[in-house]
């Protein structure tokens, strides 16, 4: 399993958004992100480019949102 996170979709105000998806591929990460958001009322196609992977290896931090809109 792969972890990706997103912060490139379409939210309810425009403010920001973030999300993190768990999957075997890129391909099968954007349905997910993608069930997930219709069930939040945000149908959308999500594109693997729109995705980024991170690095499971190392320590670190990643700051999805910071509030700097």
């Amino acid at each position: 399993m792969k972890l990706w996170t997103c912060t490139e979709f379409s939210g309810h105000w425009p403010v920001g958004t973030a999300a993190i998806v768990l999957a075997y591929d890129v391909n099968d990460a954007c349905l997910l992100l993608e069930r997930q958001l219709k069930k939040h009322g945000l149908p959308q196609k999500i594109n693997p480019e729109m995705l980024k992977l991170v690095q499971m290896g190392l320590s670190q931090a990643i700051v999805l949102k910071d509030g700097n809109y």
